[in-house]
């Protein structure tokens, strides 16, 4: 058996904050780096060694034991070298490899003679020198590439304790002015349209401004209604209410207000190191209209647009709203989760207060034809047949009258002397017809009179009968408040919680929960990775 030089290697190291739990580990790029690193912490370095197997965790060395105290890793290194060089006698494996172990223990001999008891790192002296790691299932790591909005994979811890920050409201929208919109089947002298929005309607609306002084509000009211009055039209309201003068326009162009902003770049007065604090359920949008209507956002579903002037990007929201139906307004992302422009998560504003109103009951009465139907009713009809019946009455007793007028002239002449009796029987038949036709004209008028009154009360109902109501105010604290709008906050855990969080990824990285290559450069200057069924591969 050949002779071999007592040429091992023996290095030491003080502060390597390394342990056989393997919670942490030095990770380097090549072995040359790996060498680098330990050479320039060297603590005592012991040369000239018999051969050491690394299988045996126990090494003698000739030092005082006081010496090796804080000494907590170590490193060595067989050279192997023989007087006749052999090849078949080389080991490829092991010549000139550094084995990297954990100092478990010293065992003190004598003054200059103590016992390093050690036990191998694995992942020093295998992994990094001649290992590779296979695809396998990574459950945690640090990440690169910290791109806002790209990491949404789910934690397994979140917050239900929220702040809100007001970031946007749309461009003089925050002072609405109000207008009365009346919808009615007349048509007011005011401007009024068929057509609303793009829409055709059956019905015609007309808007009063009522941001206005209100006296002039009113007296213009008043003027619109008394159009239908003076027609002797009923106004035939169908609806009144109260609804933003910003969107009562009849155009949909008109009708539309754009709301712009950048995305958060802080927490209040937090900044968050790692990005993913910016996603939800940590950060995202709220809308509310601060009347019972809201939605949430995810910010990093929103599409980005550059804005040409600063060239910063920001999201969009359109407002939209029309008086059609009772009035409506909703606000809707732009671009939002691919959907362009993405009308199902719109938030509502609706409910608009209703106004109670009161229109003439008698103008009601003749434009529902009141006064047809009396005209046509068999009241009017009775009076008409029976003053028939008193003119002919009349045109007899008329004719008798004459009649007798005629014989009176003839007797008085003597024309009728001869033969007086012919002209007492004429006379007295003609008195008699006039006054039959005369009481029977007299009873007919008195029934005329009768009917006549009749229908002069029912006219005289409907002209006294009260105005009639319609509708019944509503209450909508939140207009007579000035405050109903679209409100935009930033939604995001309260600046303890994100920074509790916050120091969760920076210490353990994100949840990956995908297959892949494990990273193991994720930071400069710690990184963390937890895999499942990891496999390393090497010639180990």
């Amino acid at each position: 058996m050949p002779y071999v030089v007592p040429n091992s290697t023996l290095q030491l190291f003080k502060n390597i904050n390394l342990d056989n739990r393997y919670i942490h580990t030095i990770y380097f790029a090549s072995e040359t780096a790996q060498n680098t690193w330990f050479t320039n912490k060297v603590y005592k370095t012991f040369n000239g060694l018999s051969y050491q197997r690394y299988t045996r965790n126990a090494i003698k060395i000739e030092c005082d034991a006081i010496e090796l105290l804080g000494v907590t890793y170590m490193r060595f290194k067989n050279t192997r070298q023989f007087p006749n060089p052999d090849p078949e006698q080389t080991d490829p494996v092991t010549k000139g490899m550094w084995f990297y172990a954990f100092v478990n223990g010293i065992d003190y001999v004598n003054e200059k003679t103590a016992i390093l008891y050690y036990e191998i790192d694995v992942m020093q002296t295998w992994f990094i020198q001649k290992g590779t790691i296979r695809p396998c299932m990574v459950l945690r790591e640090h990440v690169n590439d910290d791109t806002w909005g790209k990491y949404l994979e789910p934690e397994p811890f979140g917050s239900e304790i929220y702040d809100r920050v007001q970031v946007a409201t749309a461009e003089g929208f925050d002072a609405l002015e109000n207008s009365v919109v009346i919808n009615s089947t007349a048509e007011p002298q005011s401007g009024s349209t068929y057509m609303n929005n793009g829409l055709f309607n059956g019905t015609r609306y007309a808007a009063v401004d009522v941001s206005v002084t209100p006296q002039n509000a009113v007296s213009e009211m008043y003027d619109m209604l008394g159009s239908w009055d003076k027609q002797e039209q009923s106004a035939n309201i169908i609806d009144m209410f109260t609804f933003p003068t910003r969107y009562c326009n009849t155009s949909t162009s008109g009708n539309q207000t754009d709301v712009k902003f950048e995305r958060p770049t802080t927490m209040d007065l937090y900044t968050p190191k790692n990005n993913k604090l910016f996603t939800y359920p940590y950060s995202f949008l709220g809308v509310t209209t601060k009347n019972g209507n809201a939605n949430q956002f995810k910010w990093e579903y929103f599409h980005y647009i550059e804005d040409a002037t600063d060239h910063k990007y920001r999201l969009e929201f359109d407002v939209y709203g029309t008086p059609l139906g009772g009035g409506m307004i909703i606000c809707y992302p732009a671009n939002y989760n691919g959907v362009y422009p993405d009308l199902d998560d719109a938030v509502v504003m609706s409910d608009f207060p209703k106004n109670a109103f009161a229109y003439d009951a008698y103008q009601a009465w003749i434009a529902n034809g009141g006064r047809t139907k009396l005209e046509n009713s068999s009241e009017i009809q009775d009076i008409r047949n029976r003053t028939k019946a008193v003119t002919a009455g009349m045109s007899v007793a008329k004719s008798a009258l004459s009649t007798v007028v005629e014989g009176a002239k003839a007797v008085a002449s003597g024309a009728l002397l001869h033969d007086p009796l012919r002209a007492t029987v004429h006379t007295g038949k003609a008195v008699d017809s006039a006054v039959q036709a005369g009481v029977t004209a007299a009873n007919a008028y008195a029934d005329i009179k009768e009917a006549q009154n009749k229908i002069a009360y029912q006219w005289n109902d409907a002209y006294y009968m009260p105005n009639i109501p319609v509708g019944q105010s509503m209450p909508c604290p939140s207009m007579s408040l000035g405050t109903l709008n679209f409100y935009f906050f930033h939604v995001h855990v309260r600046e303890e919680e994100a920074k509790h969080i916050d120091d969760h990824f920076s210490m353990y990285g994100y949840a990956i929960n995908r297959v892949k290559t494990p990273n193991l450069t994720g930071r400069n200057y710690w990184n963390f990775v937890q895999t499942q069924g990891a496999v390393i591969d090497g010639d180990m």
